[in-house]
């Protein structure tokens, strides 16, 4: 897996000085370092897939051509009357 982060997290300086600290939702904050301050990753925690996020975009507009795309995919769904019909893709 590859890590966004490199070296010492500057919390870590304050944790070691003692000083209180809660850290969340930081970028790249994966994997969360042992401290006795509160710290939560963020984004940039790696999804099921090992990588840092993709999406899916459902959508009956035939401007979107089904596929992949950069950073996703786009899925076609059947609109039939008030409700949608579609595949759901995991994970």
């Amino acid at each position: 897996m590859f890590l966004l982060r490199h070296g010492k997290a500057f919390w870590q300086y304050l944790d070691e000085r003692g000083i209180p600290l809660t850290v969340f939702r930081l970028p790249s904050n994966f994997p969360p370092v042992s401290s006795r301050g509160k710290t939560f990753a963020g984004m940039g925690t790696p999804d099921l897939l090992g990588g840092y996020g993709t999406f899916s975009f459902h959508t009956d507009d035939l401007i979107f051509s089904p596929g992949p795309v950069n950073g996703g995919a786009i899925y076609p769904v059947q609109v039939a009357g008030d409700h949608i019909e579609a595949h759901l893709h995991d994970p």
